[in-house]
């Protein structure tokens, strides 16, 4: 006897196919789901009336559940649908977001979704975040954490990686991968830059665009070592394996992180990193490397581990070994059976 299929409504902020966010990571992971579930993926970018028309026609045509990655519009359309129509509304966030000031009327907005959608976030720590900041009922709680094609970032060599970009095979690359901002530590480059300024085989690999990056730029001229940095900009995130590949250590000194892809991205290409203890990190990352997860505005210590995994021998090797066979838990193959455990 066949079962009936799962039918999900699934919204994105922004489903194009070049994006530079990790929500091209959606995309594969939809594809995933596609034998075992009917997804119709919606998005409308800032339009609310069109995001609102997308979800009326995927209810009338037979979808009850709707799966919202972050968006604030998609969220309050979902609600308002399956309030009317029936159905289910789940609402995904794992940031930090109670850290930022945002405009009363924000705040309300996302209250109000946070108190009638289930609330889906990445791990146990960051649940019991949000419930303690926003008083969400344990019963409307479930734990889905992101995924990684795991294959995808293994596909290349270092030495053909850097070949293809222009970077010389005998310096130490330090990849930082995020946007420049901030929450995401954009402005300690500069800082960890100046602790290796009189080494010239330290180079650093920025990709990402955002609010700080003409200061960085800046900061850098004014210390002279442009020539030891290459900013890329935004780059689309089907072409970020090859950033990965060429590096010999990831960098995220963030403020504020949930469950970042970009970590997931660095252990799956079996890249050391250096990253900082804030949000759901320390729960993605095998215990054995926690010595490299770093207080946040501690940049010293960040140098010192960087110094450590470019020194001791074996070490990195070592590193890379842990975690390609940890991060296998969070391959799509496996986290999507815990993603349509929530409609079953």
């Amino acid at each position: 006897m066949s079962t009936k299929r799962i039918r999900i409504g699934y919204i994105l902020p922004d489903a194009r196919l070049d994006t530079d966010t990790h929500f091209y990571e959606k995309h594969e992971f939809i594809h995933s789901l596609a034998r075992d579930a009917d997804i119709r993926l919606i998005s409308g970018g800032s339009n609310m009336v069109l995001v609102f028309c997308r979800v009326v026609l995927a209810r009338v045509q037979g979808y009850k559940d709707f799966y919202v990655h972050y968006s604030f519009k998609g969220a309050l359309a979902a609600l308002w649908v399956t309030r009317v129509f029936g159905g289910r509304t789940y609402y995904w966030n794992c940031g930090m977001p109670w850290l930022y000031k945002r405009s009363a009327r924000e705040e309300r907005v996302f209250r109000y979704i946070l108190s009638h959608a289930i609330f889906v976030t990445g791990t146990i720590g960051l649940s019991r975040m949000y419930q303690e900041q926003y008083g969400i009922r344990l019963e409307m709680v479930r734990i889905v954490p992101n995924a990684v094609r795991v294959a995808r970032f293994q596909e290349l060599q270092r030495s053909v990686a850097r070949e293809k970009l222009g970077i010389a095979q005998d310096v130490f690359v330090i990849l930082f991968v995020h946007h420049l901002s901030r929450r995401k530590g954009a402005e300690h480059i500069p800082q960890l830059l100046r602790q290796w300024r009189d080494d010239p085989s330290i180079f650093f690999v920025v990709v990402g665009s955002g609010p700080m990056e003409a200061e960085i730029q800046r900061e850098i001229h004014e210390l002279g070592l442009d020539h030891r940095v290459r900013f890329e900009g935004g780059v689309p995130n089907q072409d970020i394996p090859t950033y990965f590949a060429l590096a010999d250590v990831f960098l995220m000194p963030s403020e504020e992180e949930g469950v970042p892809h970009a970590l997931l991205e660095a252990m799956a290409s079996g890249l050391p990193f250096a990253a900082s203890n804030v949000g759901g990190v320390r729960e993605i990352v095998p215990p054995e490397l926690y010595d490299f997860v770093l207080p946040h505005h501690d940049m010293y210590l960040f140098f010192k581990v960087i110094e450590r995994l470019r020194h001791e021998e074996g070490l990195a090797s070592k590193v890379a070994g842990i975690e390609k066979a940890f991060v296998a838990r969070y391959d799509v193959a496996i986290v999507r059976e815990q993603f349509l455990a929530l409609f079953r």
